[in-house]
């Protein structure tokens, strides 16, 4: 409990009210400090503070001002506990009688240093990732990676189940991955803890059917460009390629269909012809890579600790290929129907 050492802030409850601050100060398990409580009814008292620490601390409140406000010092016991989330529960009671309950939350950053300047702009970076395919175990290698500059942060995991979003940590989702019977996607989001900085933050989207992306945002450029590589380069390593190229510059035969219509063109005889073949073509192609992307998924994610089978892993790799050469040969039919 070294963490009550400092500036704290609240109300008291009970026979009496009242707004109170106390200064605590920690030393060999002893807790000396102040404490001034602006009492609803009798205005403020200022009492010193002593007692001993330990899991439910007892420490004494003994009234001294330059002007009592009581006609006798009061003489206060209290028992406080100091929260997971930082904030500190406790009862008091007085020798006369008097009893309730207290909160005060921590006031901490109070003694930050002037000459620190705050960041005043906050720079981001969006890189686009290929297509992927993901195992059990990268999932588990991804949420490692991306926690490590974060580690009084938690990471959330937002996926889609039975038409829902779902929410949860990292942590969790992890235990819980032998109960999620298939993921389509998931994302990724994770920050600083909130403090009086900008904070930096990084946010990673893997979508079946859209883009995947990654998001990196803070008050330092440097950090930012230089974790946006590094998680760049850790997906590189689950990117399937044949669907990657294929989304970003259209599928090698495609293009090679393209550029043999223009040159073939001059080889068929009649305008009619040509705008048949042309219009053929263009139509055939804008269908291919409707179809692609729309049953070709653009991250496929295994949740089994075996590794699935050959046809599994390989088919949209596979599918790819069927649709480009179906595409090719299609094309040189019709060149041949036309010239012949």
């Amino acid at each position: 409990m070294k963490s009550i050492e400092g500036k704290w802030a609240g109300r008291i409850y009970g026979t009496n009210t009242g707004n109170m601050f106390c200064d605590l100060k920690l030393e060999n398990d002893q807790v000396n400090g102040t404490a001034r409580l602006n009492d609803d009814a009798f205005g403020l008292v200022v009492f010193s503070v002593s007692g001993k620490l330990n899991t439910i601390s007892e420490i004494k409140l003994t009234q001294f001002s330059e002007k009592e406000v009581l006609n006798d010092p009061a003489i206060i016991d209290v028992k406080i506990k100091l929260q997971t989330n930082g904030n500190i529960i406790g009862e008091w009671i007085s020798k006369n009688g008097h009893a309730g309950t207290l909160e005060l939350f921590p006031h901490k950053n109070v003694d930050s240093k002037d000459g620190l300047l705050e960041p005043r702009q906050i720079f981001s970076k969006s890189i686009k990732l290929g297509s992927l395919r993901l195992f059990r175990k990268d999932i588990e290698e991804i949420v490692k990676y991306i926690k490590k500059d974060f580690p009084d942060s938690r990471l959330i995991v937002s996926y889609n189940k039975y038409g829902s979003e779902i929410i949860k940590f990292a942590d969790d989702f992890i235990n819980e991955l032998d109960e999620i019977k298939e993921l389509n996607g998931i994302q990724l989001s994770i920050q600083d803890v909130p403090s009086n900085q900008l904070n930096r933050g990084i946010n990673i989207d893997l979508f079946q059917r859209t883009d995947n992306e990654i998001r990196i945002s803070g008050p330092n450029d440097s950090w930012v460009l230089g974790k946006a590589e590094s998680v760049k380069l850790l997906f590189s390593q689950f990117t399937n390629k044949v669907i990657t190229n294929y989304k970003k510059y259209g599928l090698t035969l495609n293009s090679l269909i393209f550029f043999l219509m223009l040159i073939l063109i001059p080889e068929i005889d009649t305008i009619i012809k040509r705008s048949i073949f042309v219009g053929s073509v263009i139509v055939l192609l804008s269908i291919l890579y409707l179809v692609h992307k729309r049953f070709i998924p653009n991250t496929v994610i295994f949740l089994t600790d075996l590794k699935p089978s050959i046809w599994k892993r390989m088919w949209p790799s596979i599918l790819s290929w069927i649709i480009s050469v179906t595409s090719a040969l299609f094309a040189s039919w019709l060149f041949y129907y036309l010239t012949n």
